[in-house]
């Protein structure tokens, strides 16, 4: 239900730009900065997990440099976390990103990156503490819609899925194998 929410208010948001900002190109000096807020999916693998999707807040920061006006380089920061009974569970990655976008910005855009992504899960009195780390990959979906001259608001669809990483608990080797993967739907602000 959030989810919807959260595309029917983008949806909505987006129609209200008018097309005289929504066209106008970006006044920027080539660094853009951005922070967005959102709903994510996650679903753990490894040998001792139960096949159980979990979903919760999730948020993004974000930082970089235009390459050109359809290709914008930079780091990008997710989080997620979830209270499940007495247990706090939290998936942390950062990427190098790479956005592409179709007509240049602002507009339709497609993103990758790659990076390291955490897991942790811990009891809330502070016993057992689950911790993994793995190499992730990440593949996004939006559409930035220009506010102001300097900034845009993207609805946006990211898909996050790691591997090669080993479950630990309390220091101690649980799974040789572990894998997260995550979609995450939110909104974007930039600034440019």
């Amino acid at each position: 239900m959030r989810a919807l929410l959260i595309i029917a208010l983008s949806l909505l948001a987006v129609a209200l730009v008018p097309s005289s900002i929504a066209g106008q190109a970006p006044e920027t000096d080539g660094v853009w900065y951005g922070v967005g807020v959102g709903y994510g999916m996650t679903m753990l693998n490894c040998g001792i997990c139960t096949d159980q999707i979990r979903t919760g807040p999730s948020a993004q920061l974000k930082a970089g440099g235009k390459v050109s006006q359809s290709v914008l380089l930079g780091v990008e920061t997710t989080g997620w976390m979830k209270r499940l009974e007495e247990v706090n569970q939290f998936v942390f990655s950062i990427h190098a990103t790479g956005y592409l976008y179709a007509g240049g910005t602002p507009g339709l855009f497609l993103k990758g990156g790659v990076g390291p992504t955490w897991f942790n899960a811990n009891e809330v009195d502070g016993d057992g503490d689950l911790g993994s780390m793995g190499w992730s990959i990440q593949f996004g979906i939006g559409y930035e819609a220009r506010l102001n001259r300097t900034m845009t608001l993207s609805p946006y669809v990211n898909v996050v899925g790691s591997g090669f990483g080993e479950l630990s608990i309390d220091d101690e080797v649980a799974s040789d194998q572990f894998g997260v993967a995550q979609a995450q739907i939110g909104l974007s602000f930039t600034h440019y």
